[in-house]
């Protein structure tokens, strides 16, 4: 077995570079759906753990290195598997790797040598906790013996390697290393012919030594490889390349009888009295063949439902998308799923799950028609697919109505007493408008408008909604090249003190993009916060905040100017420094400066935020709770910070005139913005009995088209003055 550094390192490379364990990797993530998956050699020498395949969120991640003290991990040297339903990371203190990504769920599984020796493990990591572990585990094991077996190969392939370094050092005869290896082992000379062979070459191949010695090394060979043997031979020995030396390559070989069985062959060369060598370890894998055979058919298909998988789905997509798109007409797409699936296990026990799976996909196998295709995703999803064009929605309306159905269906029979619950998404829309991003961005789409209402169990994207979604996808492409390029511009909009004075401003983002043209910041915001593009938007727009402050203090002007802070940025380790560095260049007052930020923000972290606040606070920033009242407010946090300003949201004015809902949440907010002594702003004041309202409650500040739209920075400067 492997005994050094180097070899071990050597292994763990090879593994981290084979493209059959990523894809069997890939393969048992798309079962388990883990946020983190890893797949890890022990060195029990220095007790830690180095990973050869790792994925985050399913996607290849850098292998990392972490001590096995301390981590649940650990405990796989003595047990045959390790889970945590939850609070793992509370069990495990002394692992920071748990803390540091918020992992609460847990489910390892030792990986063994062929004498069940332990030598690595794999883990499935989730951040919420998983009620049905039991049932990934299953599953898990299962899916793991096939790292296994693969690694196993590699090992043995590892320790042939180490000893023909071993036979070149010690400049050994090849006779004396044969019978020690258990596998075939042939040497042969620069003209192909058999020098030696071992006992178990002459098993695998059904010879007797007498037959092979002197004979040529293509008698082992099928007659279509044989052939080129002697001319790849030649080619080696003349340029010094070839596609086999050093490395293991899969072949078929010959018996003796005629018949063909499946090899794995290292050859090495081996230079011994001046004469050169071919060495060869020759490894049976007929049964290793036949299990990658029964993988390729299990990575197409669903191991519990058998129906095609994820692998598939993508395929399918890629050929189906171009076809339709010839025709010009519309795709038709749907992604079912079963709702509250985690509780299943809870409620009815260890198996339940698998039941509800199997019947849910036997009756969805039944109602799906000629020209659509069904696959299964993960554990509880579904999708259906139709392959040919779509001219009417009818017959996709009746498949809806079917699916619906089902859960009838189910009630009436063996899972009567199983709650079971299906939501179906879709959309049917021009195919010349999609591409793969876009379909996947649309059904979860689907999926979000049924989850936001709590009440919908089937939703087809409207071609409005389908043509934003389109938008948001464009915008997300062209996005980092917008801000490469500096497309973004800037606007205030005045806000208007009580005495009509206009003494401040927010600062708004404005992006005219040369391809999409005018874009909503309702629009690009959001999808910038998803990535590192809202860091620099950030920026530009606290420069541009401090600039203007700057050029009116120039000109006597003392004005605020509130822009908005991100969750991103004001999270970002960088924020505090960014922040003062940026005011400090314009050398403005702090207290000029007004950072808006949202209810979501702020209950993301709590504590992180208001300390952030106070520290902040006290160098004269001053904050404003943007949206208020449209997150979940709690009167403690407000307490609890220093906040300067709440701003009521635009929704609540909007609906001021005749909804007395509207009305009193406004005057709470009034009253609570003078119980802590905070300024009150109003946004999206539009009409004069919208601000008489405002104004007999005591509203200190108002903005809106009623006063003043968004407008250039110079013409506002010239309206200060």
């Amino acid at each position: 077995m492997i005994n050094t550094n180097d070899n071990r390192s050597r292994w763990l490379n090879e593994l981290s570079n084979s493209d059959q364990v990523l894809r069997i990797a890939s393969h048992i993530n798309e079962v388990v759906n883990a946020d983190h998956l890893l797949f890890a050699l022990i060195d029990h020498e220095t007790h830690t753990v180095k990973t050869f395949c790792y994925l985050i969120d399913g996607q290849k991640a850098r292998n990392i290195t972490y001590s096995l003290f301390g981590t649940p991990c650990e405990q796989l040297s003595e047990t045959k598997n390790c889970i945590y339903y939850q609070g793992v990371a509370d069990a495990f203190p002394r692992a920071p790797f748990l803390t540091e990504n918020n992992i609460e769920s847990y489910i390892g599984y030792p990986l063994t040598d062929e004498r069940n020796h332990q030598k690595g493990l794999v883990a499935a990591l989730y951040k919420a906790p998983k009620k049905n572990l039991k049932f990934i585990k299953r599953l898990f094991t299962s899916l793991v013996q096939s790292v296994t077996t693969e690694m196993r190969a590699m090992e043995n392939i590892q320790s042939f390697s180490e000893s023909l370094e071993s036979l070149k050092a010690k400049n050994m005869l090849f006779d004396a290393i044969h019978d020690a290896i258990p596998e075939g082992l042939v040497t042969i000379d620069n003209k192909g012919v058999v020098q030696s062979i071992n006992r178990g070459c002459l098993d695998l191949f059904g010879y007797e030594e007498s037959e092979l010695i002197g004979k040529n090394v293509t008698l082992l060979m099928p007659d279509d490889f044989a052939k080129y043997h002697d001319g790849f031979i030649k080619k080696y020995e003349s340029t010094g390349s070839g596609n086999i030396i050093g490395k293991g390559r899969k072949l078929q070989a010959k018996h003796k009888s005629g018949d063909l069985f499946d090899i794995q062959l290292h050859v090495a060369e081996v230079n011994l009295h001046q004469q050169k060598y071919y060495l060869g370890y020759i490894q049976n894998i007929t049964r290793t063949v036949h299990l990658e055979n029964q993988l390729k058919t299990f990575s197409s298909r669903h191991p519990i439902s058998k129906l095609p998988n994820m692998y598939v789905l993508k395929q399918v997509l890629t050929n189906s998308l171009g076809i339709i798109q010839l025709t010009q007409k519309n795709m038709y797409c749907a992604v079912i799923y079963i709702e509250r699936f985690e509780r299943i296990q809870h409620e009815h026990g260890e198996g339940a799950e698998l039941k509800v799976i199997e019947k849910i996909a036997q009756q969805l196998r039944a109602i799906v028609p000629q020209g659509y295709t069904l696959f299964h995703v993960g554990l509880n999803t579904f999708y259906i697919v139709c392959t040919i064009p779509i001219s009417s929605t009818e017959a996709p309306s009746v498949l809806e109505q079917q699916v619906m159905r089902i859960v009838e269906s189910c009630a009436e029979e063996s899972l009567s007493s199983i709650n079971v619950a299906l939501n179906i998404g879709s959309f049917c829309f021009k195919a010349n408008a999609l591409t793969k991003p876009i379909i996947w961005a649309l059904l979860d789409e689907a999926k979000k408008h049924i989850n936001a209402s709590g009440e919908l169990r089937s939703h087809r994207l409207t071609d409005k909604e389908v043509e934003q979604v389109i938008l948001k996808e464009h915008v997300k492409r062209a996005l980092p090249e917008a801000v490469a390029a500096n497309e973004f511009s800037f606007v205030v909009q005045p806000q208007v003190h009580n005495n009509e004075e206009i003494l401040s401003a927010e600062l708004l983002m404005r992006w005219q993009s040369p391809t999409l043209g005018f874009v909503s910041p309702g629009i690009f915001i959001p999808i910038a916060e998803e990535g590192p593009e809202i860091l620099t938007l950030s920026h530009a727009a606290l420069h541009k905040a401090c600039e203007i402050i700057m050029l009116a203090k120039q000109n006597g002007q003392d004005v605020s100017i509130a822009v908005n802070i991100s969750a991103h940025f004001l999270t970002h380790s960088g924020f505090e420094t960014s922040l003062i560095s940026i005011a400090d260049k314009y050398g403005i007052k702090t207290t000029s400066l007004i950072l808006e930020i949202t209810e979501s923000t702020l209950i993301k972290d709590m504590a992180f935020a208001t300390a952030l606040i106070h520290k902040l606070s006290a160098k004269g920033f001053r904050f404003s709770i943007d949206d208020f009242g449209t997150g979940y407010s709690s009167l403690s946090y407000l307490k609890e910070m220093r906040v300067h300003e709440l701003k009521i949201d635009k929704s609540f004015i909007t609906n001021l005139e005749g909804d007395t809902a509207s009305q009193s949440i406004v005057k709470i907010i009034i009253e609570l913005g003078r119980a802590i002594k905070a300024n009150v702003v109003a946004e999206g004041v539009e009409t004069e009995r919208q601000a008489a309202f405002l104004s007999a409650y005591g509203c200190n500040v108002m903005q809106g088209f009623l006063f003043h739209k968004p407008m250039q920075v110079e013409s506002w400067q010239v309206l200060n003055k």
